[in-house]
């Protein structure tokens, strides 16, 4: 009976877990934020770096990805950098025992119209990190969120 309970337990909070992921990966996007990879542009505010660029992470390891974010909307934004690790769809699971770092450098606090800046999202394990996160993995979704001002 116990384990009946337990599965039941698990199931409502993996069910919760992917319905914090949909809400927020389906919230309305920023107004005229266009981000670019090299070969990928997506209109919104958010974007799942490539999955080799998180591959096989090691002990003191230093990945960066640039990108380009354009505000292309009328109006100045204000934009700010998030992120979130997804594993498997589950939004907030990092996929680690002690997730990487992950800093966003290069985005000024404000974009003008039809301007656009070059922004740096770096990823870095800590020398000691822990030798469980081996063989780990997770997409990283970078989502930087604009307001007109």
């Amino acid at each position: 009976m116990l384990a009946v309970i337990g599965a039941g337990t698990a199931g409502v909070q993996a069910a919760s877990a992917v319905a914090s992921y949909d809400e927020w990966s389906a919230a309305p996007p920023s107004g005229g934020l266009v981000l670019e990879l090299p070969g990928r542009t997506q209109h919104g505010d958010q974007l799942a770096l490539p999955a080799d660029t998180l591959a096989e992470l090691a002990p003191g390891d230093v990945r960066t990805v640039t990108l380009r974010v354009t505000n292309s909307s009328h109006d100045a934004q204000a934009v700010a950098p998030d992120h979130r690790w997804v594993v498997d769809g589950v939004d907030g699971d990092p996929g680690f025992v002690e997730p990487p770092r992950v800093d966003v450098a290069g985005l000024p606090h404000v974009l003008a119209p039809g301007a656009s800046a070059l922004v740096t999202v770096t990823v870095a394990t800590p020398p000691q990190w822990a030798a469980d996160n081996r063989g780990r993995a997770a997409q990283l979704v970078v989502r930087f969120v604009g307001t007109h001002v």
